[in-house]
């Protein structure tokens, strides 16, 4: 039931928080888990052996285990993306990651076993009367043996699959488990008879489009009805992969061990470390991208002069005041007065301004107009040196101050491009103009002076009339960064937010959505917006089995020139796009639903 193809999940649990570098090293080192030593800690991938053959299953073994000491232990079911026979998948997604964050306090022992039916039924995949239901609980009656088990403290949580197969695994010896803790899963209303004396803390998220909230809410409420008193929460953001959050709890594990508490008040018996600074708090990093299928023209954004309106008005309020801050190029110049020739150097300038207001407007074949408000546009000239043959003189900072009473404009006209699958705006033209009665120049600090004749006020009074007369100079110097505020544009310029929604909106099935990045492939702008025609690459099913070259289909959907000029917001999707991503599916053979009158 997992919204992630299978493939996705195995590179996931071979590079996530080390967890699979743990079970490879158990499996290389030992083969056999009678040869494997207990005393070991953390991950470890084991062997269970029946009549069918060999299964290879995970266990997490706490950090200070002693046979000494009775422990309590997990017994998790996986979802329908991790079935298989490899033993790494069901510790990689679940319930494994949250253990891995905790294992220096983590006081549980977890059995992690695989469902190797990949083929079966999705929801009864964890039937008790099932193979995979029944060897399950084979593999933890061996943890139970090979460790020292309290068989007081047994505790069973699944998610999605293994949600199910939690309610119905409980149901079948309900005095067994100390307490049990569905997830995005549901059941047979008919077993809350059997399970209205069993601590349940069930979790569901209120978005799942895979497995509907009315899964669970519907047991709930049935085992209230049978006069049990379950707990229920529904994560009103949470989508069908809530275990990132449900198992990033600690208050869950400590009302585990105690589940007739309320879980405010309980001691936390396990925690995960704070993240160092600078990482973010996701658990599950990315798996790497590998590019199998290109779809170019497969959607288009057209934004049209009134979006184009509607998105400038946001601007200042998203533009960082970094941005509008800075150096300008030092000042070198030559000046005469009362017959003496002078140098005059301008040194350590810096500026900054105020957004207040911009206009980005498309106004002819491949042109687009931007036009930024600034206001209180300040200037410092750090230091500015004055040298003549027998004068000399240095003066402290002086502050030029454009736009104190209304916004100055910095216009720029830009050709949109695509270059290597970017979008890159060529610039044209800039222009900025100072209006005289809207700025000042204040006079400088610190004035000292050398030489017969040379006073500070002169000194003073020269500098600040020498900067009035070089307004043409300032507006150049200000123009002049425009460069870097097109460079920080191109930078915000990234279609990737489209990723999930272009899948999303229109993949038939909840179930192995392609792993998709969006690129741009065409950009056109006319007098009443611009059009940009994105392409499509899909990744490998398995990243660990690389094409030996990216498959190009034919453009599916409009070119720039084909797209409508409408005057608005508007995106398309080429229906025939699904077609290719379909067959890479199909190719992979993950694309299976197994489709049943009745239950699922």
């Amino acid at each position: 039931m997992s919204r992630v193809s299978i493939a996705s999940k195995l590179v996931r649990s071979l590079s996530i928080l080390g967890v699979t570098i743990v079970l490879v090293t158990a499996a290389s080192s030992a083969p056999a888990q009678q040869q494997q030593p207990q005393q070991r800690n953390g991950f470890q991938l084991r062997v269970f052996k029946d009549e069918a053959g060999s299964h290879k299953y995970s266990v997490f073994v706490p950090a200070g285990y002693t046979p000494a000491k009775k422990w309590p232990v997990i017994l998790f079911l996986h979802g329908a993306g991790e079935r298989g026979t490899d033993g790494l998948l069901p510790a990689g997604i679940g319930l494994g990651p949250l253990v891995k964050a905790r294992e220096a306090n983590f006081p549980f022992l977890v059995v992690f076993p695989q469902n190797e039916e990949v083929r079966g039924r999705i929801l009864t995949g964890w039937s008790p009367d099932s193979p995979d239901g029944k060897r399950a609980l084979a593999i933890l009656a061996q943890v139970e043996k090979d460790f020292s088990v309290d068989p007081k403290r047994e505790i069973l949580t699944g998610w999605s699959m293994g949600g199910y197969g939690a309610w119905e695994i409980a149901a079948t010896n309900p005095e067994r488990w100390l307490s049990v803790v569905p997830l995005s899963g549901g059941g047979d209303v008919t077993l809350a008879e059997k399970l209205k004396n069993v601590p349940v803390w069930a979790y569901h998220g209120a978005r799942d489009k895979v497995v509907r909230p009315e899964g669970t809410r519907n047991m709930v409420e049935a085992l209230k009805a049978a006069g049990g008193q379950p707990r229920y929460t529904e994560l009103a953001d949470g989508d069908h992969n809530i275990w990132t959050q449900v198992y990033d709890d600690d208050r869950l594990f400590s009302w585990m061990l105690s589940p007739k508490s309320d879980p405010a008040t309980l001691r936390a018996v396990t925690s995960r470390p704070p993240m160092p600074a600078g990482q973010t708090s996701k658990i599950v990093p990315e798996p790497p991208f590998v590019p199998a299928l290109d779809v170019p023209r497969a959607m288009y954004v057209r934004m049209g002069n009134e979006m184009l309106a509607a998105l400038a008005d946001s601007i200042p309020k998203v533009v960082p005041r970094e941005s509008l801050s800075g150096y300008l190029n030092d000042i070198s110049d030559s000046t005469e007065a009362e017959g003496y020739q002078f140098s005059v150097y301008m040194s350590g300038i810096t500026y900054s301004a105020q957004l207040v207001r911009a206009n980005v407007k498309a106004y002819q074949k491949d042109r687009l107009n931007v036009q930024l408000g600034l206001s209180n546009v300040q200037v410092t000239i750090g230091g500015t040196s004055v040298t003549g043959d027998s004068h000399s003189a240095n003066a402290g900072p002086i502050s030029v101050i454009i736009g104190h009473q209304r916004p100055v404009w910095l216009t720029f006209d830009v050709t949109p491009v695509v270059v290597d699958r970017r979008l890159r705006l060529k610039l044209v033209a800039t222009g900025f103009n100072i209006p005289s009665d809207n700025w000042y120049v204040s006079g400088p600090s610190g004035v000292s002076v050398r030489g017969f004749g040379l006073t500070r006020d002169k000194v003073s009074s020269g500098l600040v009339n020498g900067i009035y007369g070089k307004k043409g100079t300032i507006e150049r110097e200000v123009a002049a960064v425009v460069p870097k505020l097109i460079a920080q544009m191109e930078q915000k310029l990234d279609v990737t937010q489209f990723n999930k929604s272009a899948v999303g909106g229109i993949w038939p099935l909840p179930v192995y959505q392609p792993r998709l990045r969006i690129w741009p492939a065409e950009v056109s702008t006319d007098d009443k917006g611009v059009s940009l025609v994105l392409g499509v690459t899909a990744a490998a099913v398995d990243p660990s089995k690389p094409p030996k070259q990216v498959q190009v289909v034919q453009p599916v959907g409009p070119s720039a020139a084909q797209v409508p000029l409408v005057t608005t917001l508007q995106i398309g999707m080429s229906p025939q796009t699904l077609a290719p991503l379909s067959e890479l599916l199909v190719q992979a053979d993950v694309a299976r639903i197994h489709v049943e009158i009745g239950r699922a």
